[in-house]
């Protein structure tokens, strides 16, 4: 029987992470989100990369 469902993309979402946040955090996330129309997790993954890539920059 043929496979049912979404095909798989390229960059599969496979990984959970929980994080814990103050309140303050989660209300200046939720805000941030809301104001750029964003889900958290995009938003969380995007200041990981750009956290990584510019503190790269200082280990060269």
């Amino acid at each position: 029987m043929a496979k049912m469902g979404r095909p798989k993309c390229e960059n599969n979402m496979d990984h959970v992470c929980t994080i814990r946040m103050d309140e303050f955090t989660v209300k200046r996330l939720e805000a941030y989100c809301r104001k750029m129309r964003l889900k958290k997790s995009v938003v969380i993954r995007e200041a990981i990369i750009e956290l990584v890539d510019e503190r790269s920059k200082f280990d060269e």
